[in-house]
């Protein structure tokens, strides 16, 4: 059962409930995998199929074919339009086979435009000394794609940063909410930042509070919903033990856990699930067609 609990009640119940609070895992995750963190990992689930498309079929000759290289010759096999294409031009591969020391192998190797080949012509092969399965068709590439479609990586590495700076202010709020020491915080000041969320201002509202040794801290926090903390001229704010200068309102911890009437925090299953499914399906995806990539 679910207890609705005014503002104050709330305040009233968590100063109660000393540090380290015991909140249900579900709870913390609903925390952790924050609004942030689900943007994050939206940006990723559209930008790493193309990461996989371009990146890994481009040529990296400078990573992929690194070494002594020796020559052999080779007869195509086959001629295969990729249906891929490149500033317009048809990408074309051709497929080989070769021996060395008596040991067939079987290549690839692409080419933009068109190709003079044909199955049956004899080709010079270069591969690698250490690993002679590596191969390409001397002037031709190994990848489908030349170096150039690397700019596809910045949108997987913002997604990317974006998710893990989004996870490590979710992990702090978790953190404080368990380990925090309640304290009420003085408003001291509002001000105007030069930043609109859908529209709305960012303000940066700070709190000024004594911490249990009597040190005076100040704590800066920014919002576009100023109401909830400035609205009095005292706020419960949760303070870090381990960093005292990092305080939190706990009107900006959201969703704040519910509480049950027993005064203790409820489990939030259903919460933490919702949360958990672009995450999980973005990483399973990427996870299962690297285990493809491999083989």
């Amino acid at each position: 059962m679910v207890v609705a609990m005014n503002k104050s009640s709330y305040q009233v119940a968590l100063r109660m409930m000393a540090p380290p609070r015991q909140v249900p895992l579900s709870s913390l995750l609903v925390l952790l995998l924050n609004v942030g963190v689900q943007i994050g990992f939206f940006v990723l689930a559209f930008s790493t199929p193309f990461f996989w498309l371009f990146v890994g079929n481009a040529d990296l000759p400078a990573i992929t074919f690194r070494g002594e290289t020796m020559r052999t010759n080779g007869r195509v096999v086959e001629i295969e339009d990729t249906l891929a294409s490149e500033n317009k031009r048809r990408i074309w591969g051709v497929h080989y086979r070769y021996s060395v020391s008596a040991r067939a192998h079987d290549g690839v190797s692409y080419e933009t435009g068109g190709t003079d080949l044909e199955p049956g012509s004899i080709v010079i092969v270069e591969y690698l000394a250490r690993d002679p399965s590596v191969s390409r068709i001397e002037g031709m590439r190994r990848g489908m794609f030349g170096p150039f479609v690397l700019f596809v990586l910045i949108f997987p590495i913002i997604g990317l940063i974006f998710t893990l700076a989004a996870l490590a202010w979710g992990a702090r709020r978790a953190m404080i909410f368990v380990r925090g020491i309640a304290v009420f915080a003085k408003f001291k000041e509002m001000r105007a930042t030069n930043t609109q969320v859908n529209r709305r201002p960012v303000y940066e509202v700070i709190h000024e509070y004594r911490t249990l040794d009597g040190e005076l801290c100040q704590a800066s926090t920014k919002t576009t919903d100023v109401d909830s903390i400035a609205d009095e001229q005292e706020e419960l704010l949760l303070y870090d033990p381990v960093h005292p200068r990092r305080g939190v309102p706990v009107d900006n911890i959201k969703p704040l856990p519910a509480l049950d009437e027993a005064g203790g925090f409820r489990a939030n299953l259903p919460g933490a699930v919702l949360r958990l499914v672009l995450p999980a399906a973005v990483i399973a995806g990427n996870a299962l067609w690297l285990l493809h990539r491999m083989g």
